[in-house]
């Protein structure tokens, strides 16, 4: 596939992933699954201080939605402490990527 300027300036594309994706998601309530999109494209494009921001708040978003708020709390302490926000943030992404795996059991449950 050929992409265009236009295309280039449209969505900002990673293999298949892009923006435009992770805002549909978004959209949908999938608010995981766009965070994950979000990483890819941060990882993809370091320089991008546009995914680094959507990361935070969505993982801000997630641990305030987290259903296991002693971890919420334990990073929030850690950062605290330390003054680490790398640790805690580290700390953040565990938490969502254990909640997505825990959303994805409970969706194969009630299939």
């Amino acid at each position: 596939m050929h992409e265009t300027p236009q295309d280039s300036q449209d969505s900002t594309r990673v293999g298949l992933y892009t923006e435009t994706l992770a805002r549909l998601y978004l959209r949908q309530g999938f608010t995981h699954e766009a965070l994950q999109i979000y990483r890819r494209l941060a990882q993809e494009q370091p320089k991008e201080q546009r995914w680094r921001d959507q990361i935070q708040v969505l993982t801000q978003q997630l641990a305030a939605e987290s259903p296991v708020p002693e971890l919420v709390s334990a990073q929030k302490r850690l950062a605290s402490h330390t003054g680490d926000t790398v640790a805690a943030d580290r700390m953040g992404r565990v938490i969502a990527e254990l909640e997505l795996w825990l959303w994805r059991l409970q969706r194969r449950r009630q299939a």
